[in-house]
């Protein structure tokens, strides 16, 4: 095991009490993005908070599934950037049709929402979040603007620990990495839990993992595997 320098020491934040389940009816979004990835994990995460999610790949996808007729989305979560129809074309398109214009949709983009030029002023998002998701910013603004009340697992909040950042060894790296480049965002969040319960060492580490998890900051979770094999490249050219 290895020990990264203090000024590679990722920030850990306190756990925030996990959602159990919702109360009240069953409630079924559409999410709207043309990154699998994105769409993977806010249907595993939502379905763990007990919401059933329809998937769409772009704006025309979604706005086919709202006229469809069979199943009427209880809110849509769409990204801003898409092929064929983007998130602010299908908000146009759902406010302009009378038995879909008060749909609630929410805007969860990487970029700062970009209004185009000449989109009608009483066409508004419900709501916008920024990537890397911030799933208890997610949870508040489902909470507020949808009337949800979530059943939560109570219990102490983890608090932040300081100390040294010991990286793991090369064989539970190369799991982070095989995951990472699936997209498995919840298995690795699973995973840097048994690794914290096996190597207490390596704790701080994988409280870390879980918190880039949580913000599906996919971009950093690399930065932080990649820095742990750069550690045992160096090691081996000094060991050789």
């Amino acid at each position: 095991l290895k020990q990264a320098p203090e000024h590679e020491l990722l920030p850990a934040l306190p756990v925030q009490a996990s959602i159990a389940g919702l109360q009240g009816r069953p409630r079924t979004f559409l999410v709207a993005d043309d990154i699998a990835v994105n769409r993977i994990f806010l249907r595993e995460l939502l379905g763990s908070w007990g919401i059933g999610v329809m998937e769409a790949r772009n704006g025309a996808e979604a706005l086919a599934i709202c006229l469809s007729g069979t199943t009427l989305p209880d809110a849509l979560l769409v990204d801003q950037f898409m092929p064929e129809m983007d998130g602010w074309s299908l908000l146009r398109a759902i406010r302009q049709t009378p038995r879909l214009q008060k749909l609630p949709i929410f805007l969860i983009s990487a970029a700062q929402p970009h209004r185009p030029e000449g989109f009608p002023a009483d066409a508004e998002f419900d709501g916008m979040l920024m990537k890397p998701l911030d799933q208890t910013a997610l949870a508040r603004m489902l909470e507020e603007r949808l009337d949800i009340a979530w059943i939560r697992n109570e219990g102490p909040e983890a608090t932040a620990e300081t100390g040294a950042l010991v990286l793991p060894g090369p064989a539970e790296i190369d799991e982070m990495i095989d995951m990472l480049a699936l997209g498995q965002i919840l298995a690795i969040e699973e995973w840097a839990e048994a690794l914290a319960q096996a190597h207490p060492e390596l704790r701080i580490f994988a409280q870390e993992v879980k918190r880039l998890c949580a913000a599906v900051d996919l971009p950093r979770l690399w930065k932080l595997a990649s820095l742990a094999a750069q550690k045992d490249e160096t090691h081996d050219e000094t060991v050789g």
